[in-house]
């Protein structure tokens, strides 16, 4: 895989991702709080978690690509129309005490730190966060290498876990 080295295009690839799955721009009325977690790994495909959270009731929905969208997009050019990866989408309902739902409810992803994206060859994640207080947004370059990352570490743990537990389906891109 190449490495996110042309701007423009990466702002492209990450426009892209967070149009993907089922992200919000504001909080809707009655809703309590939406999380969405973009990893864009540097070496195979990108992996999306959304949940939402509504009167004690949460959902995740997890996007795979089940090849890169990286690839992809810089496979193409004007001659060569981009062609989507397939993805995988699972979705399932959490329990209120799952400990990503419970993680989040502490104020987990309003704590991990915003720091743009440094060395271009290292996986990359973002956040989107929504609730009562606004929205957040953080991006962050290897966080499981670094020593002041435990809250994204935490989160991501915590994500990774709560998605093992949801069936799998495959959809066309």
């Amino acid at each position: 895989m190449q490495p996110f080295v042309d701007s423009k295009l990466f702002s492209k690839y990450q426009e892209i991702l967070v149009l993907q799955s089922s992200c919000i721009r504001a909080l809707p009325t009655g809703q309590d709080w939406y999380l969405k977690v973009i990893h864009m790994p540097k070496n195979y495909a990108e992996t999306i978690w959304d949940i939402s959270f509504v009167k004690n009731q949460a959902q995740l929905q997890l996007t795979r690509y089940l090849s890169s969208l990286w690839t992809a997009l810089n496979n193409s050019s004007d001659s060569r129309p981009l062609i989507h990866p397939r993805l995988e989408v699972s979705e399932g309902n959490l329990s209120p005490h799952d400990f990503s739902v419970l993680e989040v409810k502490k104020g987990i992803a309003r704590n991990c730190i915003h720091q743009s994206f440094e060395k271009k060859e290292e996986d990359q994640y973002k956040i989107l966060f929504f609730d009562q207080n606004g929205p957040y947004e953080a991006d962050i370059t290897a966080p499981y290498q670094r020593k002041d990352c435990e809250e994204w570490q935490r989160l991501l743990n915590r994500l990774i876990g709560s998605g093992l537990s949801l069936p799998r389906r495959f959809v066309a891109a």
